[in-house]
């Protein structure tokens, strides 16, 4: 069993050591493989230094992933990537097609038990991902409690989609599911997220119906979790998608989309007592179109 730590929180480091032990323990009584995957940090907090001094005493086999090139003593491996969180599900991805399968579970650390606050974001992101690829959660510095966002939280809400200009880099997941108890906050964060990205009442509002569009540079640099949102928010199904397949699934809509949206008959006006037929693209679609 591969158990991916994910997360800058911290917690009681001899809680966490022994929530690890237990699992370590588990793995012996089910004749599985115990191993960890872990985030190469400039600054580990201090949950990621009680880890790896656990691991040193109890020799147990990890690996690294890092965005800064900062490896550990011990590790087994290093692999440098531009965005670990995709390099995690990579990894995960890859355990799941081996022949025969092997299972993966997510040890997340969020700075606060309901992940509300902006540093939990990219993780919570990540951990939407995870569950909609039927991976388990676990809050690794919470007593191993289970993270499932299919079980709806007990004061659920509807969270409206924004209706205004939106950037990329926040349409990583949507907000309709809330992860239940200890995750349930995620809603809050969503919220917020929502009403930072609306405009202020003196520019001008897009029409509900109005759609962003991205270039295909622009998605390269996203990572997976942002795009599955984004696909989401499409109408497509992400799961199991690459980030190529993503990438070219949603380039595929946004084409068919402007294509649409050109088309329509916005208004008909007179001229000389004729009928005159009026069709208004913005610059930025026949741009997009164009490239």
């Amino acid at each position: 069993m591969l158990y991916v730590v994910a997360g800058n929180g911290t917690g009681i480091n001899t809680e966490i050591t022994k929530a690890l032990a237990d699992l370590r323990d588990k793995a012996a009584k089910d004749s599985e493989d115990f191993w960890l995957l872990m985030e190469g940090k400039d600054e580990p907090s201090k949950a990621d230094e009680a880890i790896l001094a656990w691991i040193k005493k109890q020799d147990v086999w990890f690996e690294v992933v890092t965005a800064t090139g900062t490896t550990y003593d011990g590790a087994q491996s290093t692999v440098n990537t531009e965005d670990v969180y995709e390099a995690f599900m990579e990894r995960i991805n890859e355990r799941a097609t081996d022949k025969p399968p092997e299972g993966s579970t997510i040890l997340a650390l969020p700075v606060t038990e309901e992940g509300d606050t902006d540093e939990d974001d990219t993780l919570m992101a990540f951990v939407e991902t995870a569950d909609d690829n039927k991976i388990p959660i676990l809050l690794l510095n919470h007593q191993l409690r289970k993270i499932d966002l299919q079980e709806p939280a007990e004061e659920e809400t509807e969270v409206p989609a924004p209706a205004k200009k939106a950037t990329a880099k926040k349409a990583a997941a949507p907000a309709k599911k809330a992860p239940a108890k200890a995750a349930g906050a995620t809603k809050k964060a969503a919220a917020s997220a929502a009403e930072s990205e609306e405009e202020p009442e003196a520019e001008e509002e897009l029409p509900e119906d109005a759609q962003v569009t991205y270039t295909e540079d622009e998605l390269k640099k996203m990572g997976v979790p942002e795009l599955s949102g984004l696909a989401r928010g499409q109408g497509l199904d992400p799961k199991g998608l690459d980030k190529k397949t993503l990438i070219q699934q949603i380039l595929g809509v946004t084409e068919t989309q402007v294509a649409v949206e050109a088309s329509k008959t916005i208004d008909i006006a007179s001229l000389d007592g004729k009928d005159v037929l009026v069709i208004i693209v913005p610059w930025e679609k026949v741009a997009a179109l164009l490239s």
